[in-house]
């Protein structure tokens, strides 16, 4: 056997190259240049997008410990993650974060974040006491019941809520409110413009995500039929803001998934309103809550990092103050939010039922908002724990500004002759957060496909005619 000698200068050349193979191998597997949103600040369930390349191999670590993120969704150019629940001892209430894409046992740094811990809410302090509404005219409740008579089974908009003692109008009714002599002071509340929801429906009815609808709203006080014209074809969407100022109480959703997060565009908050008395959001609750993880509600920055401070809520500790008849229906198992709807009767045991209804209302000074930090507010999200039954999510209109969607371009008539294999196109271009278009012929929905060809981006709708 022939021996290889090697000199000081041959060994300390082959170590460099081992050196140089050794560091290829591991950049070779580091993700490269990453974008991560939010940059600075988030709290429990947000949802963090990290965009690279070479991504699909990659799992997502908080810190050096055990705490891996909850995956949403991977590809090779992107990964969605929420935060999970992280413990801050009091009196703190954040702490630092190491954002890590992880492979082969490695993590490879890519943010660093401060994590918020939400504030649990007082429910001396945000409790509503008593609800008005125009169920047949007029009607006022504090407590739950079980007289009939004083159960709605219709539609019905919130009119005004006793907040701190004080009752504050909505703006819905009230001139029947002085009628009845009902001392209040004005508002102006109106829901938010849930545009669209975000998030998948569960696989079948075992996670009782359901529509819940006055039990008369169909026609009939002992069926619930799926048919009725005013509860046929509803979208998630629409419970939720239906009803006079989109304050209807007479319907909402149940056990909405913690896919499904909501996120609206704020503007123009009004300093002044910080730290008055008056409400600023309130939030419903309309069927029975169990105990479990909590909704999540914060005020963003553009970027989506947190503002203020996040507040959660249990609401099995918020006193009832009303109870109401319905039906439930099952919603379109396994399909987006945005698309699914009401299909049949959840049973005979949901039929014709009772439910409580419960409104918690919030200050902008309960999120930290404060003078200081109230210009960096650009949105407002909410995080369902996946036991959320919501009717609406209101504000005061006083308090802030919610822009609803903006058509700013309508489309333009086009004169086309029929029988010339000719094409035209309509555009319509509009302003808003998570829009949905659905383009009409004399009243009837147009199909994607066939004559017709649609394409679009966040802002601007086109809709082709392929032949006349």
């Amino acid at each position: 056997m022939k021996k290889i000698l090697l000199s000081a200068t041959h060994r300390i050349d082959l170590t460099i190259v081992l050196m140089l193979l050794m560091s290829i191998g591991i950049f070779a597997q580091s993700p490269g240049t990453t974008v991560v949103t939010p940059n600075t600040s988030v709290t429990f369930r947000t949802v963090i997008t990290i965009t690279g390349t070479g991504l699909t191999n990659y799992t997502v670590r908080f810190n050096n410990s055990g705490t891996d993120a909850t995956l949403i969704s991977r590809t090779n150019t992107q990964i969605l993650v929420a935060v999970p629940s992280f413990t801050v001892t009091a009196p703190a209430t954040t702490t630092s974060l190491t954002l890590n894409l992880r492979r082969n046992s490695v993590n490879y740094p890519v943010a660093s974040l401060t994590y918020h811990a939400p504030s649990n809410t007082v429910v001396n302090n945000a409790k509503v006491s008593r609800l008005y509404t125009d169920w047949q005219g007029y009607w006022t409740s504090n407590n739950t019941t079980t007289v009939l008579a004083n159960q709605p089974d219709r539609q019905h908009s919130l009119t005004a809520l006793e907040y701190g003692g004080i009752t504050y109008s909505t703006g819905v009714a009230d001139a029947v409110l002085s009628a009845k002599g009902i001392s209040y002071t004005a508002a102006d509340f109106k829901a938010l413009p849930v545009n669209s929801i975000s998030g998948t429906t569960p696989s079948s009815s075992g996670a009782s995500n359901y529509f819940a609808m006055a039990s008369k709203m169909d026609g009939s006080a002992s069926s619930a039929i799926a048919t009725a014209p005013e509860v046929a074809g509803r979208k998630a969407k629409d419970v939720l803001i239906d009803g006079i100022k989109g304050l209807g109480i007479g319907t909402g959703m149940t056990n909405m998934s913690t896919s499904s997060i909501f996120e609206f565009v704020v503007s123009d908050i009004a300093e002044s309103r910080i730290n008055d008395g008056e409400p600023d959001l309130v939030v419903s609750q309309v069927a029975e809550p169990t105990s479990g993880d909590n909704d999540i509600y914060c005020f963003v920055d553009s970027n989506g990092n947190i503002v203020g401070r996040p507040v959660s809520v249990t609401m099995q500790n918020i006193p009832a103050i009303g109870t109401y008849k319905l039906d439930l229906f099952n919603i379109t198992f396994n399909s987006t939010y945005d698309v699914a709807t009401l299909t049949n009767s959840a049973g005979i045991s949901n039929t014709n039922t009772t439910r409580p209804i419960r409104l918690v209302g919030y200050k902008l000074s309960d999120f930290g908002i404060t003078a200081e930090n109230m210009e960096s507010i650009a949105g407002f999200k909410i995080m369902p724990s996946g036991i959320s039954d919501p009717a609406f999510i209101a504000y005061n209109a006083n308090s802030m500004l919610i822009p609803s969607p903006k058509i700013n371009t309508q489309p333009t008539s086009v004169v086309a002759c029929t029988g010339t294999g000719t094409s035209t196109s309509f555009t319509v271009n509009a302003t808003g957060i998570n829009l949905t278009y659905q383009w009409k012929k004399n009243g009837v929905s147009l199909v994607n496909g066939g004559q017709y060809k649609r394409r679009h981006n966040s802002h601007t709708q086109h809709y082709k005619r392929i032949s006349f």
